[in-house]
């Protein structure tokens, strides 16, 4: 439907700051500005520009360096309609980079996940290379730094390549130079390309959190004002949704945060409210969340969800800003339950993203794999992999009875901070969102109180940072 690059560009300034259109010019950025080509993607952490990650409008900025022929495709793309192709002149390597336009402040030293969805038709053997070349405050080049080779899987389809690059020490901006290369292609062969993605090496590109049960802006501003800068927001409702945006929850948060709006009466005011959500708006629509165990089977949650997908589509057009996404319950995934078997995924035709619920009363200082619930997880995670769409945590608590209290709790957060950071690699997909529920439910269970403070607090701000 809608490109995973929109996102945080629609989001402003995300986790790295405004983000602006201007051209390039000699010297640096001015301070604590960044600049694109026209709106940036997902929300602010990708500092890609939509029209050059998504490539619905054209070639954007991208332009051949040796051996590339590059056009559009409309028949082929990982997400929306249409994805960059480059057809190669010779056998060898081909190579094309983004430029002119594409200005962005960075920071020196630090860590940048970079990537793109690839289409190659004989993917063996090959390989993928990333390149992006810093400037010093007073405009002086810093030359090229490059990512490993990353391994092309041999399977045909679409795949996602990614690595981590270092900026160098004395770094201050990028300009119009983040290069592909792809390695050993054959004369006349086609290559396409889509959904690229630069952002901040963080766990998730959007980290959030809830204060409340309700999804209030009041209850996503008190997180805020202890947790740190947070980007996406979870909103419920029970039954319909309103008539229009104007009439939600979201409607009342800062333009700049990605809202979670999930739904479970179906077809009521779904057309209505998508229609009315504003260009500048990031929204994820959610059909009934954790819905494993509460339909007849897999297969009629499926078939309902598959219709509110299509009907939100409709309703949305072509809007690169309305997304649709499934919501899972991981508890549901262990042996015997109802989302053991899978049934309750959707298609990847009907889906943008792939979030899950999760929690662990008891955290054992492991990571997610490992933790309590780590095979509910892991169950789940096995599901929905081989589509590789983007995945997040809609929902993710940690409660108050590990065995050392904060501490455990601070130690699983830093384990599954690590662990979420090194995934893309393992499963072929970007980790959209990591959204904390940070909500006392402990009435009746005291290990449901998901929300802590002190040392543990201070953690969540290191995350949020990307260390």
């Amino acid at each position: 439907m809608v490109a995973l690059g929109v996102l945080v560009a629609i989001l402003g300034s995300g986790c790295s700051g405004p983000a602006t259109s201007t051209r390039p010019n000699p010297g640096p950025p001015s301070p604590g500005r960044q600049a694109n080509a026209g709106s940036v993607s997902l929300g602010g952490a990708n500092l890609v520009s939509y029209a050059d990650s998504d490539f619905e409008t054209g070639t954007g900025d991208w332009a051949p360096v040796a051996n590339a022929t590059l056009t559009t495709d409309t028949r082929d793309a990982f997400l929306h309609r249409t994805s960059l192709k480059d057809v190669l002149q010779t056998t060898g390597a081909s190579s094309f980079q983004l430029s002119r336009n594409w200005r962005i402040a960075v920071t020196a030293g630090g860590q940048y996940r970079v990537g793109a969805y690839f289409d190659v038709r004989a993917a063996s053997g090959r390989s993928v290379t990333f390149g992006v070349r810093a400037h010093d405050s007073a405009g002086r080049s810093l030359g090229w730094t490059y990512s490993r080779p990353v391994q092309l899987a041999g399977a045909t389809g679409w795949q996602y390549a990614s690595d981590v690059i270092r900026m160098p020490a004395a770094a201050a901006y990028i300009a119009g130079a983040l290069k592909i290369t792809l390695s050993g292609g054959r004369a006349g062969e086609a290559v396409r390309m889509d959904e690229v993605q630069f952002s901040p090496y963080r766990a998730a590109m959007l980290i959030g959190a809830d204060a409340g049960r309700s999804g209030a802006a009041a209850n996503w501003t008190a997180a805020k004002d202890t947790l740190g800068p947070l980007q996406v927001d979870k909103v419920f409702y029970s039954r319909a949704l309103p008539p229009a945006f104007s009439a939600s929850a979201c409607a009342d948060l800062p333009k700049n945060v990605m809202c979670l709006v999930a739904y479970k009466t179906p077809n009521a005011n779904v057309a209505s409210f998508v229609s009315s959500i504003p260009a500048g708006r990031a929204v994820v629509m959610i059909f009934y969340h954790e819905p494993e165990g509460n339909f007849p089977s897999g297969a009629d949650y499926v078939a309902q969800f598959e219709a509110q997908s299509t009907l939100i589509r409709r309703a949305a057009g072509d809007a690169p800003n309305v997304f649709v996404a499934d919501d899972a319950s991981t508890t549901q995934y262990l042996p015997g339950r109802a989302g053991a078997d899978c049934s309750y995924i959707p298609s990847r035709a009907y889906t943008d993203f792939y979030l899950a619920d999760h929690y662990q009363p008891r955290p054992n200082g492991q990571d997610l794999p490992n933790g309590q619930h780590g095979d509910d997880w892991t169950t789940w995670l096995n599901c929905v992999r081989p589509t590789h769409k983007p995945i997040g945590l809609a929902e993710y608590g940690l409660g108050a009875c590990g065995a050392d209290g904060n501490a455990t709790r601070t130690q699983s957060l830093l384990a599954d901070n690590s662990y979420l950071k090194d995934l893309p690699a393992v499963i072929g997909a970007p980790v959209l969102t990591w959204n904390y529920w940070w909500v006392n439910n402990s009435s009746g269970n005291q290990c449901a109180d998901w929300r802590f403070t002190a040392t543990v607090t201070s953690a969540w701000r290191s995350i949020q940072a990307g260390r």
